[in-house]
């Protein structure tokens, strides 16, 4: 049996506990505020939860969506802390040390490609979508991707001309002809 514990070493430390979050956002700000790159990945995130609160995508969207964002940036700041490892140990330029930075680089590289991938799995066919998402697929939300902006445009023609529209399709433009009478071509 190993010796008993002394009164002040606890086996769970809260204050040591809440200090390293405190030290891992100080390294994601770092990387933040000294990795170019990382500002670039940030932002297409913040323009990624953008575009799909805009378009209503389901859960698995965002599921899939958070996972490749959390991949790409997670992989930046492998890169960083590669760089910085290397930079530390191999002042000069090292054929090795070229090497395993490209090596992290091109991780990134494969990360965002995926992360590409995923996003245009995800936001294409809700942005071909015309009118509201089927009552089974999961999906909620207005009205919305580009036959929806492709109707709003040709309304918004309409109107300039002063034609008349079909409320019941929006996405059509009906002229007015005194010689219809409901029946086919």
């Amino acid at each position: 049996m190993g010796a008993p514990l002394r009164p002040d070493r606890r086996i769970w430390n809260i204050q040591a506990f809440l200090r390293s979050f405190s030290f891992a956002g100080q390294g994601v700000w770092h990387a933040v505020r000294t990795q170019r790159n990382m500002r670039v990945h940030l932002a297409a995130a913040i323009a990624v939860v953008i575009l799909g609160a805009v378009l209503g995508i389901s859960a698995l969207g965002w599921a899939c969506l958070a996972l490749a964002m959390g991949l790409v940036l997670v992989a930046e700041m492998f890169n960083t802390v590669m760089e910085a490892i290397i930079d530390l140990q191999m002042p000069n330029v090292h054929p090795l040390a070229r090497v395993a930075k490209d090596g992290a680089a091109g991780a990134v590289l494969i990360a965002s490609v995926a992360a590409v991938g995923v996003a245009i799995a995800v936001f294409v066919p809700r942005l071909l979508r015309c009118g509201p998402a089927p009552m089974n697929s999961g999906e909620f939300g207005p009205p919305c991707g580009l036959g929806y902006l492709a109707g709003f445009l040709q309304r918004q023609s309409a109107r300039l001309r002063r034609e008349p529209v079909d409320i019941a399709a929006p996405h059509e433009v009906v002229r007015a002809d005194p010689h219809h009478r409901g029946a086919g071509p």
